[in-house]
């Protein structure tokens, strides 16, 4: 506890000074109609995607916490339906939480269309509060309106900032979760306090290592340069120019990434960027997906979670310390997504080749091994 001005504030809550110990809490149940839920689905899921569907659902029957370990581009997502399909009809409460603001909202238009009879709720500041909703999809700050209330949580991507190792967000799940309530964590990525707790036996595991079009993951190529504003890499990029692919380059900093936009432009290479101090985020990426240009900038706003047809990945100084195994991982799952589009080029440019470069392809390499010897025994 921290003390100022005869006011006591949670360590947790003190940047905010809302709470403090002069205010009181006031709780009630929450009152929910009973609704025909509709699970509307314009696709079969595949044999990697019924494995993970089955684990959740296990999961969920046995009341055990689960860890679904589940390749960039495997339909994680598509998984979790047919459990949260059983639990609305069971009148049970729901939450999906995902870090990130701008994939709440790309998931809230998906679950209006898998769920179309369902009342479902995004939760993130400064959205209305709906308290007669079926299913929340809420940023895990936004978990502190809740106390003893889900049946079935999913959090999503669970090594990404905000959430991962932070302990104030942590209780807040904690809180938020029935006793008897189940919890399933999802991420392409296994952190190694996760694999502990697996090790352990205090969670079942689930590993997908295939992509929902069972094509492979893309290895990426290791490029040096010894200067980013080289006539070389402009040539790389100008290809963007006239074809149709588009392409995403992730810098380390704004301020780099800011200065290498007005490289480009200087050089008439008409472009885009997205970063947390974007205003209007979703102007530059609906832009971007409808063709309007072809070259984004981006930092590690957009790791994760993020979907575009035909796209190939650049990663610039790959070799700084933001950019590390889990963060490259990710990134690399931004090209070959679409059916369509399963393969694409994907380079990480930098002076030196970091450990984290090298363990990001080799965990890559490691799941398309693993997807093969999965697929021949699903044969």
């Amino acid at each position: 506890m921290i003390a100022e001005n005869n006011h006591y504030y949670c360590e947790d809550c003190y940047e905010n000074r809302i709470i403090s110990d002069h205010l009181y809490l006031e709780r009630y149940e929450r009152i929910r109609k009973s609704v025909g839920h509709q699970l509307s689905l314009s696709f079969a899921l595949s044999e990697s995607q019924i494995k993970g569907s089955n684990f959740i659902n296990d999961c969920y029957v046995n009341k055990n916490q689960g860890y679904l370990h589940a390749v960039c581009g495997a339909g994680k997502t598509e998984m979790s339906l047919h459990t949260i399909f059983q639990a609305l009809k069971f009148g049970n409460s729901i939450v999906f939480v995902i870090p990130r603001v701008e994939i709440i909202k790309q998931l809230y238009q998906r679950f209006m269309n898998y769920f179309p009879k369902s009342n479902i709720c995004p939760l993130y500041q400064d959205m209305p509060f709906d308290e007669s909703a079926d299913l929340y999809i809420s940023t895990p700050q936004q978990l502190i309106k809740f106390y003893k209330e889900f049946d079935l949580m999913f959090i999503d991507e669970v090594d990404a900032f905000p959430y991962y190792r932070n302990k104030h967000l942590h209780r807040l799940v904690n809180k938020s979760l029935k006793d008897s309530g189940v919890l399933i964590y999802i991420s392409a990525t296994l952190p190694s306090d996760y694999k502990q707790m697996i090790d352990r036996e205090e969670m079942q595991y689930c590993l997908i290592p295939n992509r929902f079009h069972g094509k492979d993951l893309v290895i990426p190529s290791f490029k040096k340069y010894a200067y980013m504003y080289s006539d070389k890499l402009l040539a790389d990029i100008l290809k963007y120019t006239v074809n149709q692919k588009k392409l995403m380059i992730y810098f380390p900093s704004i301020n780099l990434m800011t200065r290498y936009k007005w490289f480009l432009e200087k050089n008439h290479i008409m472009c885009e960027m997205i970063s947390s101090k974007t205003k209007y985020r979703n102007e530059p990426l609906r832009k971007f997906k409808n063709n309007d240009y072809h070259i984004l900038l981006t930092t590690t706003l957009l790791e994760r979670g993020i979907t575009f047809s035909n796209c190939d990945v650049f990663v610039f100084e790959s070799d700084h310390h933001v950019f590390n195994k889990d963060t490259l991982t990710q990134i690399a799952g931004r090209v070959g997504r679409d059916q369509f589009f399963t393969s694409g080029n994907l380079i990480f440019y930098s002076r030196f080749i970091t450990k984290d470069m090298i363990k990001a392809r080799d965990e890559m390499t490691r799941m398309n091994r693993m997807k093969k010897n999965d697929m021949q025994v699903m044969s």
